[in-house]
Formats: structure tokens, sequence, C-alpha cells
């Protein structure tokens, strides 16, 4: 008889039942280790994924414009060449007024003064409506943060309060220098003519039209092309979104200063209308970042020109 082919096995060969099994390698351990119910890092070897760090918020056109993660919205059209029209259409009419009236062509008078000043400032808040309407989201508000809410009555009027101290104190560091200087404000005897000339215009006109045109279009631009320019290829950084958020508010107060350029008569006026221009222009650029709204800075932009108006209208009774 042959053997059979596959002969029974050795009982003296086997491990008994009670035997350990082989340990494993620890690698294999953690690789064939049970599941616990949470999905599982393959780079880190069995650690869940939620004792991961959670990753930084993306930048989103759903962010407001105070957020770092804001986005300019691809539907607003309206940049740069817009801002370049709206300070055109406040510069023009008073460069020719004054053209005008340095070379005799018109005699001055107030009527003509404040004339000019209501028709520039009525030009510049043009441009921005069309703009919005035709290029943009549809109103001021989306568009440009021209809204206001209860609270920017107080933050502005103690933030216009808080200007007006900081200016003061810098300008006295130059008071030797600063007998020649003169303000962009006069004081009319004609009761008629100084509420329009000294209180209508600067205190309720100009910190309107002035903040959407510098706060609003210029700031806004300013930013939305600096983080339009990176995301055409990839999400901007956070190093850019943080330098385009400061640059706006540095390029908007440039243009804020430059606008008074005109009523810089001599070296002493520059410096208290550059100090004056600069340091509201900062603030009210941080203030309108901020609140990603244009209320708390028209509201600080009043308060500050009300009370420079205050102070000329009682320095005849404050001096001997």
């Amino acid at each position: 008889m042959e053997p059979a082919a596959f002969p029974p096995p050795d009982p003296a060969t086997l491990a008994p039942d009670s035997a350990p099994p082989p340990a494993s390698s620890a690698p294999d351990a953690l690789r064939f280790a049970p599941p616990t119910g949470a999905p599982f890092d393959a780079a880190d070897t069995g650690r869940p994924v939620g004792e991961m760090p959670p990753a930084e918020p993306r930048p989103s056109i759903e962010a407001p414009y105070s957020s770092l993660l804001y986005l300019p919205d691809p539907r607003v059209r309206w940049g740069l060449p817009t801002a370049v029209l709206t300070i055109v259409g406040i510069v023009l009419p008073l460069a020719v007024l004054i053209l005008l009236f340095g070379f005799g062509v018109l005699p001055y008078s107030p009527v003509f003064a404040v004339a000019g000043a209501l028709a520039s400032y009525l030009v510049a808040m043009i441009v921005p409506f069309a703009a919005s309407r035709l290029r943009g989201l549809g109103t001021m508000a989306a568009d440009f943060g021209l809204r206001f809410r209860w609270v920017d009555v107080p933050i502005g009027i103690g933030l216009g309060l808080g200007v007006r101290f900081v200016i003061l104190v810098v300008l006295a560091a130059f008071a030797p220098f600063l007998q020649d200087a003169q303000g962009n404000l006069d004081i009319d005897p004609d009761p008629l003519w100084f509420v329009l000339s000294s209180v209508l215009i600067p205190v309720v006109v100009a910190p309107v039209v002035e903040e959407v045109l510098c706060r609003g279009v210029v700031m806004r631009a300013v930013r939305n092309r600096m983080l339009r320019g990176s995301a055409r290829s990839a999400r901007p950084s956070r190093g850019l979104r943080v330098w385009a958020m400061v640059f706006s508010i540095v390029a908007s107060t440039a243009v804020f200063a430059l606008l008074h350029g005109h009523q810089m008569m001599n070296p002493a006026t520059v410096v208290t209308l550059g100090v004056t221009t600069v340091v509201a222009g900062l603030a009210h650029g941080w203030i309108a970042t901020l609140t990603g709204r244009l209320g708390a800075a028209i509201v600080s932009h009043a308060t500050l020109n009300g009370s420079a108006v205050l102070l000329l209208a009682l320095l005849p009774l404050l001096t001997p």
C-alpha cells in the first residue's frame, strides 16, 4: 500500500490551544487596529482627524468689508477709473471757478463761491451713483458703505473730538512756526452767508461727499484692485490681504489731503492743513474699515469741521 498523499499531522508538532499568538510588530498593530468610529489621518499612523488643528478660514465674497477674509464681489465692475472720475468731478468745477476769480472774469462774491462748491460736490456724487447703478450692486450702501446706525453718532462724535485733540497737540509742537497760518474757514458777518458757507457746506455737505469719495470710492477701489490682482491665479495670502487693507487707508488719506491742497497758501498753512487732513484721514479710514460703513466717519468729519467753526466763531470772545 502506498503512503497517503496527505498524511495526518503529527500531534507532537502542534501547538497547544492555549499558546499565545505570535507578537506582531508595532506598525502592523497600528495598521490593523480596530476601528474607533473616527476617520484616521493616513500620514500619521492612526491619529484621528478630529485632533488636527482647525484650518484657517478661506477668503470669500461673503465676508464683510471689515474682515481680513473680504474678497470683492465679481459683480462690482467699478474701480480705479471711477475713483479718478469722481476726483475730477469734485476738483474741476472748483478749479474753473478759482481761475475765473483769479483772472477777473468773475468778481469774487459769496454767491459764486457757495454755488461753485455745491456744484463740485453734486458732480462728485453723480459719478459714484452712476457707477453703482451701471457697474455695481445697485445701491450706494452696498457698493460704498453709505449706511448709518444710531451707534455711529456717539462713535463719530467721540472720534471727531479725539481727532481734534490730537491735531491740537501735534500743532502745539509747531507753534513757533505757525504765526502766518490761516484756516480754510471764514466767518461771514452776514448771518445767511455764515450759515451757507460756514455751516451748511463744511458741516453738512462736505463730510458726506468727501467721505463717499475718499473712504467709499477710493479706499474700496484700491483694496479691490489689489485683491483682484492676486486672485486671478490664486486666493490672496494673509499678508497681501493685510497690506491691501492698510494701503487702501493710506491711499484714501493721501487723496483727502490733496483735495485740500488749494487751501494751503503758505508753509504754515501746509503744516496746519497737512496735519489736520492726515490725522483725520487715517482715523476716518480706520473707522470706515472697522465698521464696514461710512456712518461713523461722516459724523466724525462733521464733528471735526463743526468744532473748527465753533472755535473760529468764539475766537473774538476768547482773545483780549
